[in-house]
């Protein structure tokens, strides 16, 4: 199964990255939005994606307009889990404001994320 991790932290991409390559999975990392979206609109394989929302270039907000808006990946199947220091409440109503469709989200987790955890969320 393969997994886009977007996020502006190097370090992050490579704990994520190696965690989740031990546990079968293939990961893929994207410094940022846009790099994610090219990621993405190249590789029709990825089904999981690890969004983190606070990112220079385009952030996870320019990431989800731009596949709402592109007619071919807003028809693909994937789960984004988003990945934030931020609240909760705070990245929903942003969505809300911004009309962006969560159709895609699975779940938003809390930096730092348990990877035991990240991981048994990406296997269901």
């Amino acid at each position: 199964m393969k997994v886009l991790i977007i996020d502006d932290d190097p370090l992050i991409l490579s704990v994520y990255s190696r965690t989740l390559s031990q546990k079968n999975f293939t990961a893929l990392t994207a410094a940022n939005g846009k790099l994610g979206l090219d990621t993405l609109t190249a590789d029709t394989e990825i089904s999981k994606i690890l969004l983190d929302v606070y990112m220079p270039e385009m952030d996870a907000y320019g990431f989800m307009k731009a596949i709402q808006s592109d007619s071919v990946l807003s028809e693909r199947y994937f789960e984004i889990y988003i990945v934030t220091s931020g609240e909760k409440e705070d990245i929903l109503k942003r969505f809300f404001e911004d009309n962006i469709d969560m159709k895609y989200i699975r779940n938003i987790l809390k930096k730092p994320v348990d990877l035991q955890m990240l991981t048994a969320a990406l296997q269901l």
